[in-house]
């Protein structure tokens, strides 16, 4: 990713946050400049990914399980610090 790209990455996770959190969508195109139509779109591609991320998960994509850390098997690993229990 370049620099720029991963700004705007860094900007729709916080848009997306904001969202989520009951910040209207007219407000956040306010704050930072954009228009309502480019909230809209960031937002939908959070729902797509979401809807991508839930298909491997249920038809058991490795790539899901190793984003969480688990056994080939679907276990979930053991902390390796024992202070974390």
């Amino acid at each position: 990713m370049t620099a720029g790209q991963l700004r705007r990455r860094k900007r729709d996770i916080v848009i997306l946050a904001a969202w989520s959190r009951g910040i209207s969508q007219r407000h956040l195109a306010e704050v930072f400049g954009l228009p309502h139509s480019r909230i809209v779109t960031i937002l939908k591609s959070f729902r797509a990914e979401a809807g991508r991320a839930e298909d491997r998960r249920q038809t058991g994509d490795p790539t899901y399980r190793d984003a969480f850390r688990q056994h080939p098997d679907g276990r979930k690993r053991e902390r390796s610090n024992p202070a974390c229990k």
